[in-house]
C-alpha cells in the first residue's frame, strides 16, 4: 500500500477515536442550548412568570394580569401584522410611527369634537393611504422596503 494512503487511514482512525471524547466535552453546554431550544419562548415566559411570582409580590395578581394584557394588546395586534411582512420577505419598520401619527389624528379629532367613529374612520384612511403610499413605492419604484419605510418614520 502507497505511504500516503496509509498515513490518511491512520489520520481517519486517529480522528474516530478522539471525536467521541470532544463530543463528551462539549456535550453539558451544548445540551443546555438544546433544552433552551426545545421549550422555546413558551417556556422561557412560563419560566418567567415562575420567577416573578416569587420574587415580586403582586406579580400573579388579577389587576396586575389585566394591566399587563392591556400593555401587550396593541403591540401584539402590531406584531401579528408585522409577521405577514417578514413572512412576505419585506420589513416595514415605519409600523411604530404610523401608530403614533394615528394616535395624534384621533386625539386632534376628539379635541375638535369630532365624533369618535369619523377620528377612527380618519385614521384608517390615513393609515390605507400611506401604506398604499409605501406598496407603490416599492413594487411600482422597485425600491427597497428597508429604504421606503425608513422613510416614512
Amino acid at each position: 500500500m502507497p505511504p500516503h494512503l496509509d498515513s490518511a487511514k491512520a489520520g481517519e482512525r486517529a480522528e474516530q477515536e478522539t471525536t467521541p471524547i470532544a463530543h463528551s466535552e462539549a456535550r453539558p453546554s451544548s445540551t443546555r442550548w438544546d433544552l433552551v431550544m426545545r421549550l422555546g419562548l413558551l417556556g422561557i415566559i412560563l419560566i418567567l412568570a415562575v420567577v416573578f411570582s416569587v420574587t415580586a409580590q403582586g406579580f400573579l395578581t388579577l389587576q396586575n394580569l389585566d394591566n399587563n394584557a392591556r400593555q401587550m394588546a396593541v403591540v401584539g395586534i402590531l406584531a401579528v401584522g408585522e409577521t405577514f411582512v417578514i413572512i412576505t420577505a419585506g420589513i416595514d419598520l415605519s409600523v411604530g410611527s404610523l401608530l403614533g401619527f394615528g394616535g395624534i389624528i384621533v386625539a386632534l379629532g376628539l379635541a375638535h369634537n369630532l365624533p369618535t367613529l369619523l377620528a377612527v374612520m380618519a385614521v384608517l384612511a390615513t393609515a390605507i393611504v400611506i401604506g398604499l403610499l409605501n406598496g407603490a413605492l416599492i413594487n411600482a419604484a422597485a425600491l427597497p422596503p428597508f429604504i421606503v419605510t425608513l422613510g416614512m418614520l
